[in-house]
Protein backbone atom coordinates (compact mmCIF):
# COMPACT_ATOMS: atom_id res chain seq x y z
CA UNK A 1 0.00 0.00 0.00
CA UNK A 2 2.75 2.43 0.98
CA UNK A 3 4.78 1.74 -2.16
CA UNK A 4 1.67 2.48 -4.20
CA UNK A 5 1.29 5.81 -2.41
CA UNK A 6 4.88 6.72 -3.22
CA UNK A 7 4.42 5.94 -6.90
CA UNK A 8 1.62 8.45 -7.41
CA UNK A 9 0.75 12.06 -6.65
CA UNK A 10 -0.70 11.92 -3.17
CA UNK A 11 -2.33 15.34 -3.42
CA UNK A 12 -2.17 18.95 -4.53
CA UNK A 13 -0.05 21.60 -2.85
CA UNK A 14 -1.29 25.14 -3.45
CA UNK A 15 1.54 27.65 -3.20
CA UNK A 16 2.69 31.04 -4.46
CA UNK A 17 5.27 31.38 -7.28
CA UNK A 18 7.76 32.66 -4.68
CA UNK A 19 7.22 30.02 -1.97
CA UNK A 20 7.24 30.77 1.73
CA UNK A 21 9.22 28.92 4.37
CA UNK A 22 6.06 26.89 5.07
CA UNK A 23 5.78 25.74 1.47
CA UNK A 24 9.37 24.61 1.45
CA UNK A 25 9.12 22.65 4.68
CA UNK A 26 6.16 20.79 3.14
CA UNK A 27 8.16 20.08 -0.02
CA UNK A 28 11.16 18.96 2.04
CA UNK A 29 8.99 16.65 4.15
CA UNK A 30 7.46 15.08 1.06
CA UNK A 31 10.90 14.64 -0.52
CA UNK A 32 12.36 12.96 2.56
CA UNK A 33 9.33 10.69 2.95
CA UNK A 34 9.46 9.73 -0.72
CA UNK A 35 6.04 11.20 -1.48
CA UNK A 36 5.09 13.09 -4.63
CA UNK A 37 3.06 16.30 -4.55
CA UNK A 38 1.59 18.11 -7.52
CA UNK A 39 2.24 21.82 -7.17
CA UNK A 40 -0.60 24.20 -7.95
CA UNK A 41 0.84 27.69 -8.35
CA UNK A 42 -1.56 30.49 -7.48
CA UNK A 43 -1.02 34.21 -7.83
CA UNK A 44 -1.26 36.65 -4.94
CA UNK A 45 -4.92 37.48 -4.46
CA UNK A 46 -6.30 34.18 -5.72
CA UNK A 47 -6.41 32.90 -2.15
CA UNK A 48 -9.16 35.46 -1.52
CA UNK A 49 -11.34 34.31 -4.39
CA UNK A 50 -14.51 32.32 -3.82
CA UNK A 51 -13.19 29.26 -5.64
CA UNK A 52 -10.22 29.00 -3.27
CA UNK A 53 -12.14 29.93 -0.13
CA UNK A 54 -14.69 27.23 -0.85
CA UNK A 55 -11.93 24.67 -0.28
CA UNK A 56 -9.86 26.61 2.24
CA UNK A 57 -12.08 29.04 4.20
CA UNK A 58 -9.10 30.49 6.08
CA UNK A 59 -7.59 31.69 2.80
CA UNK A 60 -4.16 30.53 3.92
CA UNK A 61 -1.29 29.43 1.71
CA UNK A 62 0.18 26.83 1.46
CA UNK A 63 -2.76 24.48 1.34
CA UNK A 64 -3.16 20.78 0.62
CA UNK A 65 -5.93 18.88 -1.13
CA UNK A 66 -6.37 15.12 -1.30
CA UNK A 67 -9.58 13.51 -2.55
CA UNK A 68 -11.89 16.00 -0.85
CA UNK A 69 -9.64 16.35 2.20
CA UNK A 70 -8.31 19.87 2.80
CA UNK A 71 -5.53 21.20 5.04
CA UNK A 72 -3.79 24.53 5.50
CA UNK A 73 -0.60 25.48 7.34
CA UNK A 74 2.88 24.26 6.51
CA UNK A 75 3.57 22.35 9.71
CA UNK A 76 0.11 20.78 9.77
CA UNK A 77 0.53 19.52 6.22
CA UNK A 78 4.06 18.31 6.96
CA UNK A 79 2.83 16.32 9.97
CA UNK A 80 0.18 14.67 7.81
CA UNK A 81 2.69 13.73 5.12
CA UNK A 82 5.12 12.34 7.69
CA UNK A 83 2.36 10.16 9.11
CA UNK A 84 1.55 8.84 5.64
CA UNK A 85 5.06 7.38 5.57
CA UNK A 86 5.79 6.36 9.18
CA UNK A 87 8.76 4.23 8.16
CA UNK A 88 10.68 7.37 7.16
CA UNK A 89 11.12 8.14 10.86
CA UNK A 90 10.31 11.85 10.74
CA UNK A 91 7.92 11.34 13.65
CA UNK A 92 9.48 8.96 16.21
CA UNK A 93 7.40 6.06 17.48
CA UNK A 94 8.64 6.66 21.02
CA UNK A 95 6.24 9.05 22.76
CA UNK A 96 8.95 10.99 24.59
CA UNK A 97 11.02 11.45 21.44
CA UNK A 98 7.89 12.54 19.58
CA UNK A 99 7.22 15.09 22.32
CA UNK A 100 10.75 16.45 21.93
CA UNK A 101 10.15 16.82 18.20
CA UNK A 102 7.00 18.81 18.97
CA UNK A 103 8.95 20.96 21.41
CA UNK A 104 11.64 21.84 18.87
CA UNK A 105 9.09 22.53 16.15
CA UNK A 106 7.38 24.95 18.53
CA UNK A 107 10.75 26.59 19.21
CA UNK A 108 11.42 26.93 15.48
CA UNK A 109 8.02 28.48 14.78
CA UNK A 110 7.55 30.73 17.80
CA UNK A 111 11.06 31.65 18.93
CA UNK A 112 13.63 30.94 16.25
CA UNK A 113 11.55 32.17 13.32
CA UNK A 114 10.77 35.49 14.99
CA UNK A 115 14.34 36.03 16.19
CA UNK A 116 15.80 35.20 12.79
CA UNK A 117 13.49 37.76 11.26
CA UNK A 118 15.14 40.19 13.64
CA UNK A 119 18.63 39.10 12.61
CA UNK A 120 17.64 39.58 8.99
CA UNK A 121 17.29 43.27 9.68
CA UNK A 122 21.07 43.64 9.51
CA UNK A 123 20.47 43.62 5.75
CA UNK A 124 18.23 46.67 5.88
CA UNK A 125 18.99 50.37 5.79
CA UNK A 126 17.70 51.24 9.25
CA UNK A 127 19.36 53.04 12.20
CA UNK A 128 22.27 51.15 13.72
CA UNK A 129 20.94 51.30 17.27
CA UNK A 130 17.81 49.48 16.14
CA UNK A 131 19.85 46.87 14.28
CA UNK A 132 21.90 46.24 17.43
CA UNK A 133 18.73 45.85 19.47
CA UNK A 134 17.39 43.26 17.04
CA UNK A 135 20.70 41.43 16.91
CA UNK A 136 20.74 41.14 20.70
CA UNK A 137 17.24 39.66 20.69
CA UNK A 138 18.15 37.21 17.96
CA UNK A 139 21.39 35.95 19.45
CA UNK A 140 19.57 34.24 22.34
CA UNK A 141 17.59 31.88 20.12
CA UNK A 142 20.53 31.23 17.80
CA UNK A 143 22.88 30.55 20.73
CA UNK A 144 20.49 28.00 22.18
CA UNK A 145 20.36 26.21 18.85
CA UNK A 146 24.13 26.35 18.41
CA UNK A 147 24.76 24.90 21.87
CA UNK A 148 22.30 22.08 21.26
CA UNK A 149 24.17 20.89 18.17
CA UNK A 150 27.65 20.89 19.69
CA UNK A 151 27.43 17.13 20.34
CA UNK A 152 24.51 16.22 18.08
CA UNK A 153 24.06 15.60 14.38
CA UNK A 154 20.32 16.25 14.52
CA UNK A 155 17.78 17.43 17.09
CA UNK A 156 17.44 13.93 18.57
CA UNK A 157 21.07 12.97 18.02
CA UNK A 158 21.47 10.49 15.17
CA UNK A 159 17.89 10.48 13.88
CA UNK A 160 16.71 13.11 11.42
CA UNK A 161 13.16 14.16 12.30
CA UNK A 162 10.49 16.59 11.23
CA UNK A 163 11.90 19.09 13.73
CA UNK A 164 15.15 19.19 11.75
CA UNK A 165 13.27 19.92 8.54
CA UNK A 166 11.30 22.75 10.15
CA UNK A 167 14.41 24.26 11.74
CA UNK A 168 16.40 24.00 8.51
CA UNK A 169 13.59 25.59 6.51
CA UNK A 170 13.52 28.53 8.92
CA UNK A 171 17.31 28.87 8.88
CA UNK A 172 17.61 28.64 5.11
CA UNK A 173 14.82 31.07 4.48
CA UNK A 174 15.59 33.56 7.22
CA UNK A 175 19.32 33.58 7.96
CA UNK A 176 21.73 35.05 5.45
CA UNK A 177 24.89 33.29 6.72
CA UNK A 178 24.19 30.36 9.10
CA UNK A 179 27.92 29.70 9.51
CA UNK A 180 28.29 33.16 11.03
CA UNK A 181 26.21 32.07 14.01
CA UNK A 182 27.87 28.74 14.79
CA UNK A 183 25.29 26.50 13.12
CA UNK A 184 26.89 26.25 9.70
CA UNK A 185 27.84 22.57 9.95
CA UNK A 186 24.35 21.51 10.99
CA UNK A 187 22.73 23.62 8.29
CA UNK A 188 25.11 22.33 5.62
CA UNK A 189 24.53 18.73 6.71
CA UNK A 190 20.80 19.20 6.28
CA UNK A 191 20.70 21.10 2.98
CA UNK A 192 23.18 18.67 1.42
CA UNK A 193 21.27 15.57 2.53
CA UNK A 194 20.62 13.51 -0.64
CA UNK A 195 16.86 13.52 -0.10
CA UNK A 196 16.62 17.21 0.81
CA UNK A 197 19.21 18.87 -1.42
CA UNK A 198 16.86 19.19 -4.45
CA UNK A 199 14.40 21.20 -2.36
CA UNK A 200 16.84 23.38 -0.45
CA UNK A 201 18.84 24.17 -3.57
CA UNK A 202 15.87 25.85 -5.25
CA UNK A 203 16.69 29.45 -6.08
CA UNK A 204 13.32 30.66 -4.84
CA UNK A 205 14.00 29.49 -1.29
CA UNK A 206 15.89 32.56 -0.20
CA UNK A 207 13.88 35.77 0.01
CA UNK A 208 14.60 38.71 -2.24
CA UNK A 209 16.85 40.67 0.11
CA UNK A 210 17.21 43.55 -2.33
CA UNK A 211 13.44 44.02 -2.46
CA UNK A 212 13.33 43.77 1.31
CA UNK A 213 16.01 46.44 1.69
CA UNK A 214 14.12 48.83 -0.57
CA UNK A 215 10.87 48.28 1.30
CA UNK A 216 12.50 48.80 4.68
CA UNK A 217 14.35 51.90 3.52
CA UNK A 218 11.03 53.46 2.54
CA UNK A 219 9.35 52.68 5.85
CA UNK A 220 12.23 53.50 8.19
CA UNK A 221 13.85 56.96 8.07
CA UNK A 222 17.58 57.10 7.42
CA UNK A 223 18.04 60.04 9.79
CA UNK A 224 18.42 58.85 13.40
CA UNK A 225 17.01 62.16 14.68
CA UNK A 226 13.89 61.70 12.60
CA UNK A 227 13.56 58.17 14.00
CA UNK A 228 13.83 59.39 17.58
CA UNK A 229 11.10 61.96 16.95
CA UNK A 230 8.57 59.22 16.27
CA UNK A 231 6.01 58.61 18.98
CA UNK A 232 6.44 55.68 21.33
CA UNK A 233 3.39 53.93 19.93
CA UNK A 234 4.78 54.14 16.40
CA UNK A 235 8.14 52.79 17.54
CA UNK A 236 6.52 49.88 19.33
CA UNK A 237 4.56 48.97 16.23
CA UNK A 238 7.73 49.01 14.16
CA UNK A 239 9.36 46.61 16.61
CA UNK A 240 6.70 44.07 15.70
CA UNK A 241 7.66 44.04 12.04
CA UNK A 242 9.27 41.01 10.49
CA UNK A 243 10.78 40.77 7.05
CA UNK A 244 8.48 38.06 5.74
CA UNK A 245 5.81 40.58 4.78
CA UNK A 246 8.09 41.93 2.05
CA UNK A 247 8.48 38.56 0.38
Amino acid sequence: MLSAIKDMNIGLLYMFPDPSVESHLVLATAAFAGLTLKRVIIQCGEEKEEKYLKKFPSGKVPAFEQDGFFLTGGTTIAYYLARLAPECGLIPSDMQDAALVDQWISFAEHELDMKIDDLGNEQAEIPMFYVLHLMERGQGAISRLSEHFVMRFYVLGEQLTLADIVITSVLTYGLHKPEKYGIGQYHQRMVEHPKLAPVFSENSLRPNLAAYDRARAIEYPEDDDEWEDKSQSESESLYQHTWRWAI
